[in-house]
């Protein structure tokens, strides 16, 4: 009984490690569109596309 709980609690913390970890790198994402979008290097339209292409806000 203890192994299953155990294995549960370790499949449970896996997957919100990955899920925490995906968010991270979308918010990266987001912020080097950003970083790019200030230097000039985006027009407003292609920011715009790039963004929502990447689901965030």
């Amino acid at each position: 009984m203890w192994l299953i709980l155990v294995v549960a609690l370790v499949a449970v913390g896996y997957g919100l490690y990955g899920w925490l970890s995906e968010e991270k790198s979308s918010d990266d994402a987001v912020e080097e569109l950003r970083k790019a979008y200030a230097r000039g290097d985006l027009s407003e339209e292609e920011f715009e596309r790039r963004r929502e292409m990447l689901g965030r806000e």
